[in-house]
């Protein structure tokens, strides 16, 4: 099937996955469900058509603007280069103008795992994108099927109902889109500004001191978990 016909028909033939359960290195308790890391082996098939796709997605991206500048991550010519610069830039400034600077990292946990599809799919109509691409997205979604792979044991097939498959070339950009709302609310803020890498995220706020600078930094989080988040997605400071 070729990827124009499953585009036109909205419809992602490859949907099954073998998921993996790996030894994270390292670990003081492997008796905790953390202490191991799953990884989805997809249908190559499948993973070449969604690249296309994503590659489609990012040309309309670049052509019609339609991810904000600070989602620095699945945006063509965009990468952690710039993040970094953007950065030390509002430093700079901050200590030009002699204020005092904070910056929060956090983390959205979860976030792939929990994107609604629905909502996801209604974002890309609300961006413009066309009709084939807003169906394909709803049915490659909607319609995964995996099998769990731990040792030697092999689980039965079983459906997944929400999120993106670990390991797929779109899930990011998904993400990212998923994102752009909440981006675009933090325009409206004062001294303090939001940047993201895909589920990753940077708030950096200035003030006259840095206690000041600090709560400022901090006040935005809980509203924007509320409105933009997937359900059962939470944002945590970075461990990184």
């Amino acid at each position: 099937m070729c990827p124009s016909l499953c585009l036109n028909i909205g419809k992602h033939p490859w949907n099954e996955a073998t998921i993996v359960i790996l030894n994270k290195l390292q670990k003081p308790n492997y008796s905790l469900p953390k202490a191991y890391r799953p990884i989805s082996l997809l249908e190559c098939t499948g993973k070449a058509l969604e690249k296309i796709v994503a590659n489609r997605i990012n040309t309309d991206i670049l052509k019609h603007d339609i991810l904000p500048h600070t989602q620095f991550g699945s945006r063509p010519y965009h990468n952690t280069i710039d993040t970094v610069t953007t950065l030390v830039h509002h430093i700079q400034v901050t200590r030009a103008a002699n204020c005092a600077g904070a910056l929060l990292l956090f983390n959205i946990s979860s976030f792939f795992n929990n994107l609604n599809l629905e909502q996801t799919a209604q974002l890309f109509h609300d961006k413009g994108f066309s009709i084939g691409i807003c169906q394909w997205v709803l049915q490659f979604m909607s319609n995964h099927k995996a099998v769990l792979k731990i040792g030697d044991y092999m689980s039965e097939r079983f459906n997944i109902t929400h999120g993106t498959p670990q390991g797929s070339p779109l899930s990011p950009i998904l993400s990212a889109i998923y994102t752009a709302n909440l981006l675009n609310m933090t325009k409206k803020w004062s001294y303090s500004d939001l940047t993201m890498y895909i589920d990753d995220g940077v708030i950096y706020a200035t003030s006259q001191t840095v206690n000041a600078a600090a709560i400022k930094s901090m006040k935005p989080i809980p509203q924007g978990s509320r409105v933009a988040l997937p359900e059962r997605s939470r944002c945590r400071p970075s461990q990184d």
